[in-house]
């Protein structure tokens, strides 16, 4: 019998996953067992979650380097996880070599295998000219895994049609390399019965634990589309803040706090917010600037909207993160109706500042009836010259009738067409207009 085996049923028994882990994986060291691979990539998803941290890229992948030297079993976990959390090839190349430092674990197989079938990069390669595949099939053969030529086997056998230039090519070429010598790893011993009985326990505690996590993260799931069903409720923030807090996640601090909160934001909301704001936005990190940003009882309030690519836009299409956002700059996505079909969106129903327009939005929004969803108080867009626009587009901009709660109207004058914007700002009769 196995001491690690029985050192990890002990802690697991008292629910103790962060010890339970190590012991666990020093019996897969010992006995390279499949199913104990398995058990240790379970149990490794009972661990502490990871909370992605902000700042500058270099600076995060240097503070990932330095993490990575004499990492203990959690911090293998949680560096496993951020390992793309990197502005490409070459960084997550640097990160695979200081892997290799790490004595053996599974997790580091099944990485290194999520890496090679999706690729996630198309170039760049590191200083010695290593390209990050290469440096990955490094550390499937450096670790004895006998899961490893089954998965390899599979993935050389669809990569084989791969172009030249994709990177199924180096995958298939460096795979393919090393399938004979991944064929002669073995178990080191099978399982003694008293072993096989441990390990059925431990995996019952696991997949029960996991069962309760799950519903955990369900309870939070429902609480989250509660608030962006009513963002106006405090009361719900306050309960998934509890939520949040017990858990260990700092966002439940940054609620409390701005809940709390009657004049301008402290600087521990500030910290919370640069540490964990591109964490919390999701799919709209990509999607909406730094600057520009206002976060109010612990959610997005205010943005700048400027994806840069077709691809950002549509991650942030339609998400729900939107719906907690009272006042929206657009910075791209303004011509072709792109603007207006983009705010008919049911998710934009909380705002009431709209700015960024271009003039020809403003029309096709004044033509299809406006946003009836969207109680506006606000609204700023850019004028273009006068000449270009017709009478009846003159009346519609004048009396903007699609926004009936409509308050305020900032203006942007076109450079050459300010005294043209000052004419068209004195009819403006029902509202305070600005020119900017």
């Amino acid at each position: 019998m196995l001491p690690s085996l029985a050192n990890a049923l002990a802690a697991a028994e008292r629910a103790a996953w962060d010890e339970a882990l190590e012991p666990l994986i020093q019996a897969w060291r010992e006995l390279r067992a499949p199913r104990l691979a398995a058990l240790v990539t379970r149990a490794s998803a009972l661990t502490l979650p990871t909370v992605r941290e902000g700042g500058k890229p270099l600076e995060l992948h240097e503070r990932w380097l330095r993490d990575a030297e004499g990492a203990d079993t959690v911090t293998i976990g949680r560096l496993l996880s951020t390992l793309l959390d990197a502005t490409g090839s070459p960084q997550v190349s640097e990160r695979l070599k200081a892997m290799r430092a790490w004595p053996d674990d599974p997790r580091v197989v099944d990485r290194a295998f999520e890496l090679l079938e999706t690729c996630p990069f198309r170039r760049g390669v590191t200083e010695d000219g290593l390209p990050f595949e290469g440096r990955a099939v490094s550390l499937l053969a450096q670790i004895e895994d006998p899961r490893t030529f089954d998965r390899a086997e599979v993935l050389v056998a669809k990569t084989a049609r791969a172009e030249a230039w994709h990177p199924e090519a180096i995958v298939h070429r460096e795979l393919g390399a090393q399938l004979t010598a991944f064929a002669r790893v073995r178990p080191r011993r099978g399982l003694a019965p008293e072993e096989l009985a441990v390990v059925e326990a431990l995996e019952s505690r696991v997949e029960r634990a996991l069962t309760r996590r799950s519903a955990e993260v369900g309870r939070g799931d429902e609480l989250l589309a509660a608030i962006h069903a009513d963002p106006t409720d405090d009361a719900l923030r306050a309960v998934y803040a509890d939520w949040l807090s017990e858990r260990g996640d700092p966002r439940g601090e940054l609620i409390n706090l701005q809940l709390r909160r009657t004049g301008k934001p402290s600087a521990r909301e500030r910290e919370l917010v640069a540490l964990h704001g591109k964490q919390w936005l999701g799919p709209l990190a990509n999607a909406v600037l730094k600057e520009g940003q206002r976060w109010e009882r612990g959610f997005l309030a205010a943005c700048v909207f400027g994806p840069k690519t077709k691809a950002a836009f549509a991650a942030a299409d339609g998400h729900p993160t939107f719906t907690t956002v009272e006042a929206l700059e657009l910075r791209t996505w303004n011509r072709k109706g792109d603007a207006h079909w983009l705010l008919m969106q049911p998710v934009f129903r909380n705002l009431r500042a709209v700015r960024g327009l271009r003039e020809e939005a403003v029309l096709e929004a004044l033509n299809e009836g406006g946003w009836p969803h969207i109680r506006l108080r606000t609204l700023g867009f850019e004028l273009q010259r006068a000449e270009r626009r017709t009478k009846k587009a003159e009346r519609q901009l004048a009396e903007l009738t699609a926004f009936p709660h409509l308050e305020v109207v900032e203006l942007t004058p076109h450079p050459d067409a300010r005294p043209e914007a000052e004419a068209l700002a004195a009819t403006m009769k029902r509202f305070r207009v600005t020119l900017v």
